[in-house]
């Protein structure tokens, strides 16, 4: 975030406060994301001049950066009183500063008003529009994160980052048809995030549209075994867990390759109690991919259910014997 504000410093923020040799030589070391660095050389320029406004607000947003959010809302709320309120960015990147740090802190209402204000001085930066929005959602004030995310969607339908956001809170508020239109948007601008498919399929399953649910937890496993697909294929209702059995079948069928289609069924197999059907397909995954102490302990975990504690001590001795080779 500080390294993208950085790329934005207008040409004209340069004048004398901001031509030292060590104020340059902060910047360049926030550029790289040396924050020790940079902020012993805002220390310097501080050393020289402590009423240089500019150093106070990098000095600002470098302590949110590493943590120091008490020293940053000092350092923050020093620059504002130091800079020329006409210069829109910097009063900005201070309020920028002080809002996230007051988020950190949990005080929500001082991070709105602080984010507010970063809109009131840079009208256009879409990012506060942004920022401010997730702080709504995070408060459930789904209507005026709505409102931001909107913003941002007029003047770029390409946002990944507002798409995906006008999803959550559509879906949340149960509007599932629009919000899987705001994911499958954003799935078209990057369909590399497969938590995109969850989510959207997690809308699938609130109007009862299980096919297409499961044909989106599927997609999210096998892209990179994205745990909150995998857990939906054990947790889902029983009307999903039948789609997800015969779209898995299919799979397995299809793909005897690189994927443990195997596994997956095992699991939604568990999920639902049907314990021996589990045994049965973690047994395949393994006749097909190879022994783990993983599989083993899942294993295990079925016999746990059906009180068979012999069968579930000699799987889960098996594990530890993987284990300590």
């Amino acid at each position: 975030m500080l390294m993208a504000l950085l790329m934005c410093v207008p040409a004209w923020a340069e004048n004398k406060l901001t031509e030292s040799s060590d104020y340059q030589k902060g910047q360049e070391a926030v550029s790289a994301g040396n924050y020790s660095e940079s902020m012993r050389c805002f220390q310097l320029v501080l050393k020289d001049n402590p009423n240089n406004g500019y150093a106070w607000a990098w000095m600002s947003a470098i302590q949110f950066e590493i943590g120091e959010n008490e020293r940053a809302i000092n350092a923050g709320k020093l620059a504002l009183n130091l800079l020329p309120q006409q210069d829109a960015f910097f009063v900005g990147l201070v309020h920028n500063s002080l809002a996230r740090a007051y988020n950190d802190m949990g005080e929500k209402d001082k991070a709105l008003k602080e984010v507010s204000l970063c809109i009131q001085t840079n009208p256009d930066n879409m990012e506060y529009y942004l920022m401010r929005a997730e702080f709504y959602l995070q408060e459930d004030m789904y209507d005026k994160a709505q409102e931001d995310y909107r913003k941002i969607i007029s003047v770029n339908p390409d946002d990944f980052m507002a798409q995906t956001g006008l999803g959550r809170c559509l879906s949340l508020e149960k509007r599932y048809d629009e919000a899987i239109e705001h994911f499958s948007k954003a799935i078209q601008i990057d369909g590399r995030i497969s938590n995109l498919y969850v989510l959207r399929a997690t809308c699938y399953v609130g109007k009862k549209s299980y096919w297409n649910a499961a044909k989106d937890y599927i997609t999210a496993v096998k892209m990179d075994g994205n745990r909150h697909a995998v857990d939906a294929i054990k947790d889902c209702d029983d009307m999903c867990y039948r789609h997800l059995l015969t779209q898995l079948s299919e799979r397995a069928e299809e793909d005897r390759g690189g994927f443990d289609w195997y596994q997956c069924i095992a699991i939604a197999h568990y999920g639902h109690g049907h314990y021996e059907e589990a045994i049965e397909y973690f047994q395949k995954s393994m006749d097909r991919f190879g022994k783990n102490a993983e599989t083993y302990l899942l294993v295990a975990a079925c016999y746990r259910e059906m009180d068979n504690d012999n069968m579930a001590r000699l799987y889960e001795s098996m594990a530890e014997r993987i284990d300590s080779k």
